[in-house]
């Protein structure tokens, strides 16, 4: 298994990850076919991709099978630290197929250092009811918002 952030070919494998976990959490009916969605996600990300958006993925046999999504928001600059920001993370999917292998888990342990390499204060969420085993597993509080500092996590 090969974890790494994903690269602009890896788009439309993860459009078709984005609409199975849609389909998958019974979310409100699709305004437009699975094609013309995909189209217009990869259009909707691509310019936004490494720049504000950045896609962890696990790789296994050239196929992207699990992935997490980093948004960087920027926070007010202050005297101690004149570019800060935060991570969202969101969309975290695993195909079924690979699910209960720890490849979600041991992609999160690649995100943080990449997060604090980042210069990512903390990393913050929102999980849906189901994940949200996953994410106190991983050692997010449990809380509204499973705010997290990331230097306690790597620790």
């Amino acid at each position: 298994m090969d974890y790494r952030l994903a690269n602009l070919e890896e788009l439309p494998q993860l459009a078709r990850m984005r609409w199975a976990l849609w389909l998958e959490d019974g979310q409100a009916p699709a305004q437009q076919d699975q094609r013309v969605f995909m189209e217009s996600f990869v259009a909707w990300l691509e310019p936004r991709f490494l720049s504000s958006w950045f896609v962890w993925c696990a790789v296994d046999d050239g196929a992207v099978v699990s992935h997490i999504y980093i948004q960087r928001i920027e926070k007010l600059p202050k005297p101690s630290a004149p570019e800060d920001a935060f991570g969202y993370l969101t969309n975290v999917y695993t195909k079924p197929a690979f699910r209960n292998r720890g490849i979600g888990a041991a992609l999160l342990q690649h995100v943080a250092p990449w997060a604090l390499a980042a210069n990512l204060e903390f990393l913050v969420l929102w999980p849906s009811e189901t994940s949200t085993p996953f994410w106190t597993r991983a050692g997010f509080s449990d809380n509204a918002s499973l705010l997290r500092e990331i230097r306690p996590y790597l620790n």
